[in-house]
């Protein structure tokens, strides 16, 4: 019988170490497995919410919502920061400077009339963004943690220049590698052509 139970004994510890070594190899592959796993999905989601990995500009010109009687151009600029300066006179200006950030440009030119003298009108918006938090959505005086600006540039005396602009709404929606930019915005000091930017653009 004390044979018995020492060969019962006996097998029960054999099993149980045999167990530990299964488990404890289990463990080895099992981890890395699932460290791999939440790495890659980690690494899908913050690209998916990037713009830009590079540090070359983006340029767009063709498949803009822009007016019939102008040309219009889209431009990102990456590893920027747009700070908002002002000139001796009080007038706004923007000055891109190196940094973290991304900077919208969207430019409106319209078409000069022929055999006219100073007839050149452009409208130019800019603002920034966090290039690893690119989605949200912005109303009136929260414009300017994007540092909106509107800029008339034409031979317009009392309504030319920058301004800030703090009436309005901007969504932004990254998705992978499609932009959305949605914004209406008001200048109540001087008259504006651009008043809604739509556009649905997709990162080859």
């Amino acid at each position: 019988m004390v044979q018995i139970y020492k060969i019962f004994f006996s097998f029960i510890k054999d099993t149980f170490y045999l167990y530990k070594i299964q488990k404890d190899n289990l463990m080895r592959i099992f981890i890395p497995f699932l460290l791999l796993i939440f790495i890659n999905c980690k690494s899908q989601y913050t690209n998916s919410n990037r713009i830009i990995d590079e540090e070359k500009v983006f340029n767009l010109t063709e498949n803009l919502n822009c007016p019939e009687n102008g040309n219009c151009n889209f431009t990102i600029i990456p590893l920027s920061s747009l700070v908002i300066e002002q000139d001796e006179f009080g007038s706004l200006y923007p000055n891109i400077i190196t940094g973290n950030k991304l900077i919208v440009k969207f430019q409106y030119q319209k078409k000069p009339i022929e055999n006219t003298a100073d007839s050149n009108y452009t409208e130019i918006i800019y603002f920034e963004l966090d290039n690893d938090n690119i989605n949200l959505h912005l109303q009136n005086e929260k414009l300017q943690e994007v540092k909106l600006l509107f800029g008339r540039l034409c031979y317009c005396k009392g309504e030319t220049g920058y301004y800030k602009v703090n009436k309005g709404d901007l969504k932004v929606r990254m998705d992978y590698n499609n932009l959305t930019l949605d914004l209406q915005f008001e200048v109540k000091k001087i008259p504006q052509i651009i008043q809604t930017i739509n556009e649905s653009i997709v990162f080859k």
